[in-house]
C-alpha cells in the first residue's frame, strides 16, 4: 500500500525518538528542504552538525494531501526534552510540507515550529478536512494564478495592513497559527489581524501536480518597507483550490524572530 502523508510524518517522529533529531532530519528532509533556525536556511545542511540531543517528540494532528497525492503537510504539538527522559524544555506546534521524490518516496520539504506559553494538547487523532474536488486544471497555470494573488497580497499589506490583505483569501475553515496562538475558521482569523503595514517577502513556493494544493513561504517585516538583514518574522501559508477553481489560504502561520 501507498504511504500516506500521515504515515510518513509518524514514520519520521518515530525514527527521530529512537536514532536522534539530526539523524533523523538528515533522512527524511529534501535535499533542497527549507528550515528556519531562525531564519530559512537549507534543512541538511543545518542539521549536518546538530548535536543528538535534546530529543523532539510530535505527532500529526491535522493533515492534508493533494488529489495527485504528491503534495501534502501536516501540523501537530511538539515537545523538546533535554534528555529522553526529560524535563521538557520547550513546546510549541509544528507544520511540514512533504513532497513525494522522484521515487514517489515522501520528502520534508519545509518544517517549521512555534513555541507555545502552555503545553498543547495531546494529538489523539489526526483531522482531515473533507474538501470538495477542485476542477482539472494544469498545475503551471495554477501556480502563475497563486503567484499573483501571492503578489496581490503582499502589495495591500504594505498599503493596507494584513487583515484587509489576506481576510478575502481566507477558507472559512482555516486555520492560523499565530506565534504558537491557534486560531481556527477564516472570521475569526480575520478579527486577529491587524491592519497596520506588513512587508511579506516570498522565499519560494511549490505546487502539485494535480495544481490543486499549494504552498508559499517567506520572510515578514513591520512597516511598509521589507528588511532583508533584519526581518521581523517567517511566514508559510498553504493554499487549496475551492470547487470555484480559486486558491484560499487554508492554513497560515507566522513565526515571529526575535532578536
Amino acid at each position: 500500500l501507498t504511504q500516506t502523508v500521515v504515515e510518513a510524518e509518524q514514520e519520521f517522529a518515530r525514527v527521530a525518538r529512537e536514532v536522534g533529531v539530526r539523524d533523523a532530519f538528515l533522512a527524511f528532509l529534501a535535499p533542497q528542504s527549507v528550515v528556519f533556525l531562525p531564519r530559512a536556511s537549507n534543512g541538511r545542511a543545518a542539521y549536518a552538525d546538530a548535536p543528538t540531543e535534546p530529543v523532539l517528540h510530535w505527532a500529526p494532528a491535522l493533515a492534508e494531501s493533494a488529489a495527485s497525492d504528491d503534495l501534502g503537510y501536516t501540523t501537530g504539538p511538539f515537545s523538546l526534552l533535554a534528555t529522553a527522559s526529560g524535563p521538557v524544555i520547550s513546546h510549541g506546534w509544528y507544520l511540514s510540507v512533504w513532497k513525494r521524490n522522484e521515487s514517489g518516496v515522501w520528502e520534508a520539504v519545509l518544517d517549521i515550529g512555534t513555541q507555545t506559553a502552555d503545553m498543547p494538547p495531546a494529538a489523539d487523532h489526526v483531522e482531515i478536512p473533507s474538501r470538495p474536488p477542485s476542477p482539472p486544471a494544469d498545475a503551471a497555470g495554477r501556480r502563475a494564478s497563486l503567484i499573483e494573488m501571492d503578489d496581490l497580497i503582499a502589495a495591500a499589506a504594505q498599503r493596507r495592513g494584513p487583515r484587509r490583505a489576506l481576510t478575502p483569501m481566507l477558507d472559512a475553515t482555516a486555520r492560523l497559527n499565530d506565534g504558537g496562538t491557534i486560531v481556527d475558521g477564516g472570521i475569526r482569523i480575520a478579527r486577529t489581524l491587524g491592519d497596520a503595514p506588513v512587508s511579506f517577502h516570498r522565499l519560494g513556493d511549490g505546487v502539485s501536480a494535480a495544481g490543486d494544493l499549494a504552498y508559499t513561504y517567506g520572510e515578514y517585516t513591520l512597516g511598509p518597507l521589507p528588511s532583508m538583514e533584519s526581518p521581523s518574522g517567517n511566514w508559510v501559508r498553504i493554499w487549496r483550490v475551492g470547487p470555484d477553481g480559486q486558491w484560499v489560504i487554508v492554513h497560515m502561520l507566522h513565526a515571529p524572530i526575535e532578536h
